[in-house]
């Protein structure tokens, strides 16, 4: 590690002054780099051919690479070996030496006095980094009313998976990979990479995820990989508006208003101690600067601090553009049932009958399975039953909400004088809600609003009761184009802003855009708004307003993926009408595809079509899983696809293909898929296509279901060779060119093998 530094030494041009002996040798350098070399060093550096052509074109051309190399940290006051090893890479070791012999004709003293002086910096670089931490890892709030955790009480890690990155998704599908704890991310040969990317959906826990890391630092947890970690530099990037210098952000974030530690010298500690450094970038979603070139940018592109772990955590569909090739991808799936229960025991003192309570009561749900594997719904569950003994069946995540809203108001009456309650603030609520919206589909994204603008929409009385509630959560920020820390709110999570953006929506198909004054473009509105990205938007608006929701479905059902997400909207409307019910059994009377491309949320919402299809027995006529790498989980009732998503029991499915080109599965694997594929009492027919599996299998992990309803089980391996399982002996047996077995007929695998190979290929995206 360097020990080198910044100084306030006092020395003149001698060099003994830091500043003046960098700036003789920045002159000198300039004086050393011809045009031949500063090319070669601009296509190391990565720039573009403009870029390029504008330092060449330059009038000092020589100066200006200087100045570059300056501001990426190439050349520091105290540290050149960087610009050293490119320029010997560039096979100019002349050229090296002598600019070696400048650098320390020029800046030797300095640096000698520096020595000393930069450990002290460092240590109140880490004692004000630690400060500030403090207030963001020591404030969870898991629910809005209640008092604030320290993240280390309530964190509880769900599903995490490592996603593999080789091949295509047709010859070599990608991989999800399960890491046994959080920590695996950072010390795992499998995530090995100085760049790695956390995504998940909405409310799958990346922000509580930062958190823990950051009590872990500061804390020095034993466990920890960060324990040997001298600097950790944690951003939340939604707070860096106009800010382009690392620097600059870090010294705004950090560094407390009266400490002059300015940017050149954070830029020299983290230049002399970048082998113990690292950089946690949260809310990358939500970063307003997404179209302008910034640190940020160079950074998570690997373009800058090429030996420091960046982490950075985003939604699923939302990661940065230009991933450097060696970027690790870790995707958090979300809670099961040994998750849940153990959020209440360990946030909840211990509370096992409530535990018990939550399971039984959340059973009951079919139609909101998938909302409790979401942590942050999770855990609200479990804070509201905690409070209130009996839960709500909910038959939507609308009414959920709502019930959660309402659940956060009681508990504000119940701590104020029972006779006052909370104001009804009809009009102030509309005035949110309309914040909410065009802060969510503006082009660029805006979730936080200065405290003052707030109070003049809403009224000083309404921001103070939402405060108290814990509705909005301020936070102090700099203003980089002011030049000045300000105040601003931000709604309690995304997911709740959405809902609040929701009852706008409603108001411009019901209401707004029918106005005879009324300049609404229901098509652009509903334009601006991609599924993908807000999801819950439309859902809520299709739970909260019927004739919103005829309009919302008829716009989606206009693209392939918005079809079957219409139906997800749908089953947010209390009453199901014979229409939807028409509607899922039209879709599921063909095939129903779910591949490894796929979006989440379109797999999700497939998912979710084929339980309600289940649930009401109506009959599924195939489901095709592409790609997925599917298992079979612990307790034997689940596919776990490679998206984490999972695939309970249909009960009503009569034909299952499983799609994945040459994948090896062992005997135990085998058994767990017969074993889930016994329980769905309808199937007939169990595919393979492309697996590698072994000739015989024991005849005792066959499923006796299986064999009583004489359930074919075929393994398509490629065009003309198909083997079917004998279920009474174990082996598979080969077939003829059809896929009959001697003196069978009538069955052409040929075309299933042929109509596999080619939709795969069709729905790929190119």
């Amino acid at each position: 590690m360097a020990q080198a530094g910044p100084s306030q030494s006092t020395g003149r041009d001698t060099g003994t002054n830091p500043a003046e002996g960098f700036g003789l040798f920045k002159v000198d350098l300039a004086g050393h780099l011809n045009v031949t070399t500063i090319k070669q060093l601009s296509t190391l550096l990565g720039l573009n051919p403009g870029e390029i052509d504008m330092i060449k074109g330059s009038q000092t051309p020589g100066l200006e690479m200087v100045n570059l190399l300056d501001e990426r940290g190439i050349i520091t006051p105290t540290d050149i070996r960087d610009l050293l090893k490119m320029l010997r890479k560039l096979k100019l070791a002349g050229v090296a030496g002598r600019i070696q012999s400048s650098f320390q004709a020029k800046t030797y003293r300095a640096n000698r006095d520096q020595d000393l002086d930069l450990e002290e910096k460092k240590r109140d670089f880490i004692k004000y980094s630690k400060t500030a931490y403090r207030t963001y890892y020591e404030t969870a709030k898991p629910f809005p009313s209640i008092g604030k955790y320290s993240v280390n009480s309530i964190f509880v890690e769900g599903g995490i998976y490592y996603l593999a990155q080789e091949g295509d998704s047709m010859q070599k599908p990608d991989v999800l990979e399960p890491l046994e704890s959080y920590n695996d991310i950072l010390s795992s040969p499998k995530t090995k990479s100085n760049r790695k990317i956390i995504e998940a959906d909405p409310g799958y826990g990346k922000s509580t995820l930062a958190s823990q890391f950051v009590y872990d630092w500061c804390t020095n947890n034993p466990e920890s990989p960060l324990k040997d970690v001298e600097i950790l530099i944690f951003l939340q990037l939604r707070q860096l508006e106009g800010v382009k210098s690392i620097y600059t952000a870090i010294k705004n974030s950090i560094v407390p208003e009266d400490e002059d530690m300015d940017e050149a010298c954070i830029k020299e500690i983290l230049k002399a101690y970048r082998k113990s450094v690292v950089m946690l970038f949260d809310s990358y979603d939500e970063y307003p600067d997404k179209k302008t070139k910034t640190d940020i940018f160079s950074i998570i592109e690997m373009k800058m601090f090429q030996d420091i772990l960046v982490i950075i955590l985003t939604r699923t569909l939302n990661l940065p553009p230009n991933l450097h090739p060696e970027t690790k991808r870790i995707r958090l799936t979300g809670f099961g049932v040994a998750e849940r229960r153990n959020y209440v025991l360990k946030a909840l003192a211990d509370d096992v009958q409530l535990a018990d309570r939550i399971e039984i009561q959340l059973q009951r749900n079919p139609f909101l399975r998938d909302l409790y594997q979401v942590p942050l719904f999770s855990t609200m569950v479990a804070h509201i039953a905690h409070k209130w003994p009996e839960i709500e069946i909910f038959s939507t995540v609308t009414r959920f909400f709502t019930y959660v809203i309402a659940c956060v108001h009681n508990h504000m009456k119940i701590k104020k004088d029972a006779s006052t309650g909370v104001p009804a603030f009809e009009t102030e609520l509309a005035k949110l809600y309309r914040i909410a919206f065009d802060g969510l589909t503006q082009k660029n994204q805006q979730l936080a609003w200065e405290n003052t603008y707030l109070v003049s929409e809403l009224g000083q009385e309404f921001y103070d009761n939402y405060i108290k509630l814990g509705m909005l959560a301020q936070e102090v920020v700099f203003d980089i184009s002011l030049c000045r820390y300000k105040t601003v709110a931000r709604i309690w999570h995304k997911i709740i802003c959405e809902f609040y953006a929701s009852h706008h929506l409603v108001w411009i198909l019901s209401e707004g855009a029918s106005s005879v004054a009324s300049s609404i473009n229901v098509k652009e509105t509903l334009n601006s708004i991609n599924p993908l990205d807000h999801q819950y938007v439309y859902r809520f608006a299709c739970g909260l307003n019927k004739s919103a929701a005829d309009i919302i479905i008829k716009h989606l059902q206009e693209t392939e993926e918005g079809r079957q997400f219409a139906i997800l909207c749908m089953l947010e409307q209390e009453e199901k009408s014979d229409q939807f019910m028409q509607s899922v059994k039209d879709l599921v009377s063909i095939t129903i595809n779910i591949f490894s491309f796929h979006a989440k949320l379109l797999q999700g919402s497939t998912i979710q079509v084929l339980e309600v299809a289940s649930a009401k027995q109506i009959p599924i006529s195939c489901v095709y899983l592409g790609g997925c790498s599917p298992r079979v989980d612990e307790s034997g009732l689940n596919l776990i696809l490679e998206s984490g998503l999972s695939l309970s029991i249909l009960s009503s499915l009569q034909k299952l293909m499983i799609f994945d080109n040459n994948r090896r599965l062992t005997n135990e694997e085998l058994a767990a898929i017969l074993s889930y594929s016994s329980q769905c009492t309808s199937l007939k027919v169990l595919w393979f296509v492309a697996y590698d599996l072994q000739d015989t299998i024991p005849v005792g992990s066959i499923p006796s279901s299986l064999k009583s309803r004489n359930v074919k089980v075929w393994n398509f391996i490629e065009y003309g060779l198909y083997s079917r399982l004998n279920l009474q002996t174990g082996q598979w047996q080969a077939c003829d060119n059809r896929g009959n077995l001697p003196g069978e007929e009538g069955f052409d695998a040929g075309m299933v093998y042929q109509w596999s190979l080619a939709n795969f290929n069709q729905e790929k995206p190119k």
